[in-house]
């Protein structure tokens, strides 16, 4: 098993303007763009690790894309952006035929409690259009669905553990998992657990991205495992 082949590092890409760099610009985004460098196991400098360890509390970013990411941030401080230009990345500047059989395609999955949320999640995504070379790799795009020529599609999926199988994930999108139910028949470990397998099929290996506001009583949120198909999961 693989991780996720790059064609374009995401540290280039959110300093180039005619790529992701206008998306999250400027020294207010700085956080976020050291969060998603890191994610995607690339170096951080000296002067960025302060800042890593900062919100995380850790001395040394990972080194390697973690199976899975938990960011718990207030409103507003701009985390649905943040997973939105992450997924852009992922869906445009990674080499999905390395893993995908002859005809299938990868989905990239942007989940939420409800479907206005998920709806708003998405629209995150769409910081594709605002780049001069990314904006030509869509082919078609609705309310529901980009489709990328890179062969992989930016989806919005209910949080439904009984809808989210069956695809081929480079990466899923779990916005405001806080507040996913934690009891009944559609439970937030369920969704979660459903989504997992598409990270981690065939030949290939991608994250797990969990973002939201606090929620004291949602487990998944605050506890995620540390050590998960050997790799490290990552708590914000």
């Amino acid at each position: 098993m693989t991780g996720l082949v790059k064609r374009v590092s995401i540290r280039e890409a959110l300093h180039e303007p005619r790529l992701l760099g206008t998306s999250l610009p400027g020294d207010s985004w700085k956080p976020w763009r050291i969060l998603l460098i890191a994610l995607m196991g690339e170096e951080l400098s000296d002067a960025e690790r302060v800042i890593y360890q900062q919100f995380t509390g850790r001395p040394h970013e990972p080194g390697f894309i973690p199976a899975e990411f938990f960011a718990v941030a207030g409103r507003r401080s701009g985390k649905t952006r943040a997973a939105g230009t992450l997924a852009g990345y992922v869906a445009t500047l990674v080499d999905h035929s390395a893993y995908l059989a002859t005809s299938e395609r990868a989905t990239i999955p942007v989940m939420a409690a409800s479907t206005v949320q998920a709806q708003k999640a998405f629209q995150a995504c769409m910081v594709l259009e605002e780049s001069p070379l990314l904006s030509k790799q869509i082919e078609t795009s609705n309310s529901e669905t980009i489709r990328l020529k890179t062969r992989c599609d930016i989806e919005v999926r209910p949080a439904n553990h009984r809808t989210i199988r069956g695809i081929t994930s480079p990466l899923a999108i779990a916005d405001e998992v806080a507040f996913y139910f934690t009891d009944g028949q559609n439970t937030d470990s369920q969704i979660l657990d459903a989504v997992r397998p598409s990270l981690q099929s065939g030949n290939h290996s991608g994250p797990l991205v969990c973002i939201s506001s606090r929620m004291p009583s949602a487990a998944n949120c605050m506890t995620p495992s540390r050590t998960i198909t050997g790799r490290q999961a990552t708590l914000m």
